[in-house]
C-alpha cells in the first residue's frame, strides 16, 4: 500500500514566520495542508493597522483556506474542524492551547514540530531559554501532542551542533527552523 498525500487531508496550525519554514518543508515533501488554522489578524506597527500572520499569507499565496479562531474552546471554527474528517494535524508555533477533544479528532493524531530536544525547553520560548541556560545541545523534536504544553511521546529528534556558542536567538532560530 502506498502513501498518497491527497488521500490524507490534514490541518496545519501555526502563526509566525518560523511556522512558514515548516510549511515550506512539508510542501517540498509533497504534503500540502488542506486547511490552515492561525491566529487572528492583529494590529502591528506604529499605525497599529491590522496585519495578517505570516502563515495566513503563505496559505493565501497557495489558495489554501484559512481559519482564524479567537480561541479553540467555543469559536465557530471549532465546529469546522470537528465536523470534517482529518488524517492528522501538524502544529508548529501556533500560540494557542488545543483542547483535548480537538487533539483526539484526527485519525492519526496531532504532531507538533518543536525547536528543542524535548522534554527540555517546553513552551513558547525554547530558543531563548536554551541560550539563557548556556546549553549548546540544540535540536528539533516531533512529538505526538497531548493536552499538556509541548508534551507527548517523542516520535523523532534531530540534534544540531552549532560551530559557535553562544549564538544570538535569531541565528539559532535560523538553524532550528
Amino acid at each position: 500500500m502506498s502513501f498518497t498525500p491527497s488521500d490524507h487531508p490534514f490541518v496545519f496550525f501555526g502563526t509566525p514566520e518560523l511556522a512558514t519554514v515548516v510549511l515550506d518543508e512539508l510542501e517540498a515533501a509533497g504534503l500540502v495542508p488542506t486547511l490552515i488554522t492561525t491566529q487572528p489578524d492583529r494590529p502591528r506597527g506604529r499605525g497599529r493597522a491590522l496585519a495578517p500572520p505570516p502563515v495566513k499569507i503563505w496559505a493565501h499565496e497557495r489558495g489554501i483556506d484559512v481559519l482564524q479562531p479567537e480561541n479553540l474552546r467555543d469559536d465557530p471554527a471549532l465546529d469546522v474542524l470537528l465536523n470534517s474528517e482529518w488524517s492528522y494535524f501538524v502544529v508548529a508555533a501556533f500560540g494557542m492551547l488545543i483542547p483535548k477533544r480537538l487533539l483526539e479528532h484526527p485519525a492519526h493524531g496531532c504532531l507538533n514540530v518543536h525547536p528543542s530536544l524535548l522534554p527540555k525547553y517546553r513552551g513558547s520560548t525554547p530558543v531563548q531559554s536554551q541560550i539563557l541556560a548556556d546549553d549548546p545541545s540544540c535540536g528539533v523534536s516531533i512529538i505526538l501532542l497531548d493536552e499538556e504544553v509541548d508534551h507527548g511521546p517523542v516520535l523523532a529528534q534531530a540534534s544540531i551542533s552549532p560551530e559557535e556558542w553562544p549564538l544570538r536567538a535569531s541565528v539559532l532560530n535560523g538553524i532550528l527552523w
